[in-house]
């Protein structure tokens, strides 16, 4: 393969992987190493610088775009900027062949993270998990000369982190991490600077312009799980579609908005069929198993807050599902009226074989909105609330499902 073909698939890479949120590193160490050269002292230094640079442009865009959750972020970048020149320094006592060994299996262990089914409900955000694998995966990152996103994303989709958030906050992790893996190499790094310049300014480019202009293609989220845990989940966690280079249509009239909730109310409606015909039960049954199996020993009353509704519809759901020996109640011992949930056996099968997402598809949506957005939708739609002339306040603890 000549030079220019590898500074064009690199270039492509860069483009991508801005998509995923991640640094281009674990896809340009190969095709560097194509054009020869050692690949701890000169391939690992520029596959590290190349990924820090480029990573920071999809953490603007993300910024800009208010889609980072910063404490999150913010905490994942210290522990991988803290552990990644230990893997740096590790690098240069391996010998080649079994860095690349090692690169091998961690290719197989993405496949393999893609195709398995997520360890908790989407857009749920276990951070101290998260952390504890941070700082293993960043280790063994560095020690291969790339970021961690490219191992760590797949981890948080596992935990049940949306797409998009886990994408954010790795874009802002990557950045410090892999400058700091960088450091270690200074010492012993032979780098062609003329040679690897025009690669860094061609990837540098391809990542502005993705991470500029990625949302305007973007469209509606897949709902198959495979797809939504690939590797190849671009479309989903490019910017929205308010970019500052992809403004939104102004002077949207009534019936635009109109034609909105359409979508969504049908879509709603789909999806609560879909899950009834898969598992037999209603989508508010399925998200109440879904949290009792999140936090086995839940009560009917942490039960009712984290669903939203009145204590009574929360009781008699409960009551539905021991009835069909789904759910068990037990009384705690030292209290018999204390009453703690857990799912049977039957239960937890069921609730395996259920479409996902648990909570249904307005809720994921709505949890995967940055905060400062999702502030504002709430004042947006109560102010349409108070312009009906007719409103049901009693529906707002009442199951989507059942409206």
């Amino acid at each position: 393969m000549t030079d220019a073909l590898v500074d064009t698939a690199i270039v492509a890479a860069s483009v991508v992987s801005g998509m995923l949120g991640i640094g281009v590193a674990f896809a340009a160490l190969p095709l560097l190493s194509l054009a020869g050269g050692d690949l701890v002292n000169e391939l690992q230094p520029v596959a590290l610088f190349l990924n820090g640079v480029t990573a920071l442009f999809s953490a603007i865009a993300y910024g800009r775009a208010g889609q980072i959750e910063w404490r999150g972020a913010g905490w994942i970048a210290v522990t991988a900027t803290v552990v990644a020149p230990l893997g740096s320094l590790a690098a240069q006592a391996v010998n080649e062949r079994a860095l690349w060994n090692a690169y091998l299996g961690a290719i197989l262990v993405v496949l393999c993270l893609t195709f398995v089914r997520p360890a908790t409900p989407a857009g749920r955000r276990d951070l101290g998990a998260v952390l504890i694998a941070a700082a293993p995966i960043s280790l063994f990152s560095a020690m291969l000369g790339v970021g961690p996103g490219f191992l760590l994303v797949p981890i948080m989709l596992f935990m049940g982190w949306s797409a998009r958030a886990a994408a954010a906050a790795n874009a802002v992790a990557v950045v410090p991490s892999s400058f700091a893996a960088l450091v270690p190499h200074l010492s012993s790094a032979s780098v062609d600077v003329g040679y690897y310049a025009p690669i860094v300014i061609l990837s540098a480019a391809g990542r502005s312009r993705t991470a500029a202009c990625g949302s305007c293609s973007q469209r509606r989220w897949p709902r198959s799980r495979r797809i939504r845990q690939s590797l190849f989940m671009a479309r989903r966690t490019s910017m929205p579609p308010d970019s500052p280079a992809c403004p939104a249509p102004a002077g949207a009239s009534m019936l635009d908005v109109l034609q909105q909730f359409r979508v969504l109310l049908r879509s709603i409606k789909r999806h609560y069929q879909w899950m009834e015909k898969r598992s037999g039960l209603g989508g508010a049954q399925i998200w109440a198993m879904a949290e009792i199996s999140r936090k086995p020993g839940l009560m009917v009353t942490e039960l009712a807050q984290q669903l939203a509704l009145h204590q009574t519809t929360a009781s008699n759901l409960v009551n539905r599902l021991a009835s069909l020996q789904l759910v068990l109640k037990v009384r705690a011992d030292r209290d018999q009226r204390v009453v703690r949930l857990r799912l049977t056996p039957k239960g937890r099968d069921v609730l395996r074989r259920a479409p996902r997402p648990f909570a249904g598809v307005l809720q994921q949506a709505l949890g995967e909105l940055p905060p400062a957005r999702l502030a504002l939708l709430h004042g947006e739609l109560q102010e349409v609330i108070r312009h009906m002339r007719r409103t049901d306040a009693r529906a707002s603890r009442t199951p989507l499902a059942d409206l």
